[in-house]
């Protein structure tokens, strides 16, 4: 967060930073449209013009939440991202009119996906600091709970998600954060991880007892891994979270570089004069000594991959599938 103020105006979203600039984030304004663009159709939002904005809201992440509403067909609610991309989050297009048509069906009754959910008139938007979004369904008269869609819990109390391919059983905590990694034939444990206060992977321990340790310097970004035999390996992270090089008894192991700010790996260069070129296109590579040396695109991050991420739950990240929940409440709350 950073102490922006946001306003919603007559179906545009401005942002006012501390500095009192003012900056459009979301919507098109109506004397702002050119003949032949379906601005409705856009991913940027600042290109993509909003049907009845009613209400917003921003998380503590930096996500802004904007509720769109005509009180007929149109009921949703849409997001925007950080990079300014703006996706439908929640509420299915009604065939008939909520607002005048009496056999019109705009509630659908139980939990389910928020992109199905039939939403009637949603008037106003709130994020709880776990992310959860509730919005007001005026016209359902409920309050509906949209979160990230996670695993049920087991009987142990953590979310387990299973991997036949690689046989192996991943248990996460109620945070969604990686605990341990057991095996699916034997039921004995892999890798158990540990963390900070803070959040951030501090060791990785196998199931013969070999621990690599993370250092971190105080700004919490990895400095340097210690290997069960005390070995010391240094690292350097990029600007854009990226892996950079990898350094052991001031020799240079590995260096990393990217495409851009993509985080996509670009070459692979070690400390006996190879170079692996990574294509994100055609998955074709070569090397400095004229070897076929073949690569394909990927996104190291010591954070984020470290064996097999230590991290949150997965919840389908690339279509950001979340569930709702109804809570209904009287018309006198």
């Amino acid at each position: 967060m950073d102490n922006s103020i946001y306003v919603l105006d007559n179906n545009v979203v401005l942002q006012i930073t501390e500095n009192r600039q003012v900056r459009i984030v979301a919507g098109r304004p109506m004397h702002c449209q050119v003949p032949g663009i379906e601005y409705a159709l856009g991913k940027r939002a600042i290109q993509t013009t909003l049907e009845g904005a009613t209400a917003i809201a921003v998380s503590f992440s930096g996500v802004l939440y904007i509720a769109e509403s005509d009180e007929k067909k149109i009921n949703r609610v849409r997001q925007v991202s950080t990079d300014g991309e703006i996706t439908h989050l929640a509420g299915a297009p009604s065939e008939c009119d909520c607002k005048n048509d009496a056999n019109c069906d705009c509630y659908l009754t139980g939990d389910g996906y928020a992109k199905d959910a039939r939403l009637n008139a949603p008037s106003s938007l709130v994020v709880s600091p776990d992310g959860t979004l509730y919005v007001a369904d005026l016209g359902n008269i409920r309050i509906r709970a949209i979160s990230r869609n996670r695993p049920p819990l087991a009987s142990s109390g953590f979310h387990e998600v299973a991997s036949p391919a690689a046989q192996e059983l991943y248990i996460f905590d109620v945070n969604g954060t990686h605990q341990h990694t057991l095996s699916l034939v034997t039921g004995d444990y892999m890798y158990n991880f540990s963390y900070s206060n803070e959040g951030d992977v501090t060791a990785v321990t196998d199931g013969n007892g070999n621990t690599l340790r993370i250092r971190r310097d105080p700004n919490r970004m990895p400095v340097r891994l210690v290997a069960p035999d005390n070995q010391v390996i240094w690292i350097t992270i990029s600007t854009n979270g990226g892996l950079k090089t990898l350094t052991a008894q001031g020799q240079e192991l590995t260096l990393f570089t990217y495409h851009g700010n993509s985080g996509l790996l670009a070459t692979k260069s070690t400390q006996i004069g190879w170079t692996t070129f990574y294509d994100s296109v055609s998955e074709t590579s070569g090397s400095r000594n004229d070897n076929p040396h073949l690569g394909k695109p990927t996104r190291p991050r010591l954070r984020g991959d470290l064996r097999r991420s230590a991290g949150k739950t997965p919840c389908n990240s690339s279509s950001e599938t979340r569930s709702i929940i109804n809570r209904k409440q009287s018309v006198h709350d």
